[in-house]
């Protein structure tokens, strides 16, 4: 992040991840374009004489390089906590390897690895729609008062760990041919491609500034098949979608729920410029996969699923890379939004089937090169009803909530009174997949 050099009786430190701007007696400071915090210049007075000499370099005059960046380093770690994501104004807690924060335990930051070869990968929290039916209640009248931000570092270097211990068992719901001579060459070369990485954060991952950095550091890991990128679309540009495309991006999940605007805006919760991201996934035809995944929402969408097909033919007919219609049962989630009760997936079925048939296309199974392997489980250092010694490292997404870690892992417990920094002791209520859930004992 920082580089030091020494001038003539002064110490010049550069930032990558962080920009700087004078605001009256404060200096502010931006993380990753999208976060900002604040450091009186009275603070930065008792390192030496100041200077803003670029958006990313500071200079302190008659001080050594050494001691500059360790006091500079200091006024960073004291008002970081502080650090507010500029698309809500809501506090944050930023992710980083010396954090103490693990990545694995939770749902919302960090990795999801549900026994299978797909990783989930959430970067960041926090979106700019508002869609009615949020199964995480996120975006604009989200409940939740905490936003996360990993570091791009940590995340690659954790996944590598991970990566390394995986090997897969069997092919998850497929019995034809080709998928289980694809299973037998990877079980014949357990270093072959098998892992496919969901870039599925609780929100909107476009919003992560360093996404084609991230997504190149993942690709470079030896055992990844394919990146996929869940997303509403809205923050996509060509330019976006160029960058994406060249750090090794697979293909792009777009949640086009409708193709009408009055369906698009209702679904969304909000405005949804829809002929923009059509036209983004027209471009993302000549660039990468798109896989079309709308919600099939009674009530409020139904209507639109015939023509989102249409839409979905339309492209195929020009597109330089596969095109495919993933329809979603809509489910209700109880910490989510929930504006209608859903049908069974049988009902489900008996609703497309009609449609598979009119168009020639399937919408109910997924092609054999994106089906999922079976893989060892990840140990877990810790069960259910287990009480472990842990130390309270973050607020949750709310400020009752707090995340404890113990054994790499982080542990959320609700209601929780405990101080950042305290050591308690967490009796375990889930440990699902290293998902862990626990309360103060």
């Amino acid at each position: 992040m920082q580089q030091i050099k020494q001038l003539k009786n002064s110490a010049k430190l550069t930032f990558q991840d962080l920009t700087f701007a004078v605001e009256g007696n404060e200096l502010k400071v931006n993380l990753l374009r999208s976060f900002y915090f604040k450091i009186p210049l009275e603070a930065l007075g008792s390192i030496g004489k100041f200077t803003l000499v670029s958006e990313n370099e500071l200079s302190f005059e008659n001080i050594n390089q050494q001691k500059a960046s360790l006091l500079f380093n200091q006024l960073l770690a004291t008002h970081i906590p502080q650090l507010k994501n500029k698309l809500f104004n809501k506090q944050t807690v930023y992710v980083h390897q010396n954090s103490g924060i693990p990545l694995i335990g939770t749902t919302f930051i960090g990795m999801t690895d549900r026994n299978t070869s797909c990783i989930e990968i959430k970067p960041i929290t926090g979106c700019n729609i508002n869609c009615v039916f949020c199964s995480v209640d996120e975006g604009i009248d989200s409940r939740k008062q905490v936003d996360f931000v990993v570091e791009k570092d940590y995340l690659i270097e954790e996944f590598k760990k991970l990566a390394e211990k995986k090997e897969i068992k069997q092919a998850k719901g497929r019995n034809d041919k080709q998928t289980k001579d694809n299973l037998k060459i990877s079980k014949s070369n357990q270093t072959s491609k098998f892992i496919d990485i969901y870039l599925n954060s609780h929100g909107e991952p476009t919003t992560y500034v360093q996404l084609p950095e991230l997504i190149a550091g993942l690709k470079a890991v030896e055992k990844v098949r394919s990146i996929s990128l869940i997303t509403n679309g809205t923050l996509l540009s060509k330019s976006k979608i160029d960058a994406l495309a060249a750090s090794g991006l697979t293909r792009i999940n777009l949640s086009l729920n409708a193709v009408s605007q009055e369906a698009a805006n209702k679904a969304a919760g909000t405005t949804y410029n829809i002929e923009y991201v059509k036209s983004m996934a027209q471009y993302i035809t000549q660039k990468l996969e798109l896989v079309i995944a709308p919600v099939y929402l009674p009530g409020i969408n139904e209507n639109e699923i015939e023509e989102i097909i249409k839409f979905a033919k339309l492209l195929q007919e020009k597109a330089k890379f596969r095109v495919i219609l993933g329809i979603q049962n809509f489910l209700p989630y109880s910490a989510g939004r929930n504006p209608l009760s859903g049908i069974s997936m049988e009902e489900f079925r008996k609703r497309l089937e009609p449609l598979e048939k009119k168009y020639s296309i399937s919408l109910l199974s997924v092609p054999a090169d994106m089906q999922f392997y079976e893989t060892n489980a990840l140990p877990k250092p810790f069960k259910k009803n287990d009480k472990v010694k842990a130390k309270i490292v973050s607020y949750g997404r709310f400020f009752s909530d707090r995340l404890a870690a113990a054994k790499d892992r982080a542990i959320l417990v609700p209601n929780c009174k405990a101080k950042i920094g305290d050591t308690v002791t967490v009796k375990l209520t889930v440990d699902k997949h290293n998902i862990f859930y626990g309360r103060e004992v």
